[in-house]
This record gives structure tokens, C-alpha cells and sequence, in this order.
């Protein structure tokens, strides 16, 4: 019988957040002519409030782009084609902040993808709506710049 890894018990999980970074993957999705990304404002800590990528952690053994598009179908309801998805780089990412009482260390893995413009979302209850913006805003996170100018020239 194979053994269920995509669930962590809440205890286990807050512990290993105390402990160790977690490996991630986040998505940046560009419109057609990649002048504009698509971010979800986020409902939970770290970033509450805040528009970021969508994204979540690498379960074991599981393939970097399968991650990906298993992430993207659970927050925003839509299929990637893995093809498609664009390798942007990785990332050491800290916050004061979690959803435990401690602070949150993510080594992210990100990737980019052009949308079509086809595209449905369902947001899952992480994130309360979405918007677009410019690549060149001066008001995005300090990860987020760091994640565009990682794929602009690669997507």
C-alpha cells in the first residue's frame, strides 16, 4: 500500500516549519504579451494581505512541475500545460511571520507561464481576489521583483 504523503499532521508540519525551511514552488503567470502578471491577494500568513504568486510546498517525491500544476489547479482552478511552464530560478525566502508562532523559511522554486487569456479561475479560500499588473510596478514585493526580472528574459 503506498503511503499518503500530501497530508502532514498539523503538530508534525508546525514543527518542521520551527525546524527547517520548507521547499516550495510558486507560479508567475504573464498575460500574452507578457508586459503584465497576474497576482492573488493572499488570505493567510505569511503575506496576508499582501498580492503574491500562488504556490505551496513539493511533496515527497514528487516531480518540480507536477508540483506546479497540482498547486495551480488546487488555488486557482485551471490546468497548466507542463510544456509550457518556464523555469525562472530558486530562491531563499524568509518571513517574520507563519501561520504557527514562528517565522517561515521557504527555499521557492519558481516558474513562469503565458496564459492564453482563456482562463476560469476558482480561487480556493487562500486568496480573497485577484488583479493584474505592470511588470515594471513599483509596488510589488521585494520576492515578486525578484521572481520577474528571474523570467522576463527567459519566458
Amino acid at each position: 500500500m503506498e503511503k499518503d504523503v500530501s497530508w502532514i499532521p498539523r503538530e508534525t508540519y508546525e514543527e518542521i516549519v520551527r525546524w527547517m525551511p520548507i521547499c516550495t514552488v510558486d507560479i508567475i503567470l504573464f498575460d500574452r504579451s507578457k508586459k503584465k502578471v497576474l497576482l492573488f491577494k493572499r488570505m493567510n500568513k505569511p503575506l496576508r494581505g499582501t498580492y503574491f504568486a500562488p504556490g505551496g510546498r513539493i511533496l515527497k517525491d514528487e516531480d518540480l512541475k507536477a508540483a506546479v500544476r497540482r498547486q495551480t489547479k488546487k488555488e486557482l482552478g485551471i490546468e497548466l500545460d507542463e510544456k509550457k511552464l518556464v523555469f525562472g530560478g530558486v530562491i531563499n525566502e524568509l518571513y517574520e511571520d507563519s501561520e504557527f508562532d514562528s517565522n517561515y523559511h521557504s527555499v521557492d522554486i519558481y516558474w513562469g507561464y503565458v496564459l492564453d487569456g482563456n482562463e476560469v479561475f476558482r480561487m480556493d479560500d487562500q486568496h480573497s481576489h485577484y488583479d493584474w499588473f505592470d511588470i515594471n510596478d513599483g509596488n510589488f514585493h521585494p520576492y515578486i521583483k525578484e521572481k520577474i526580472s528571474g523570467l522576463i528574459s527567459k519566458i
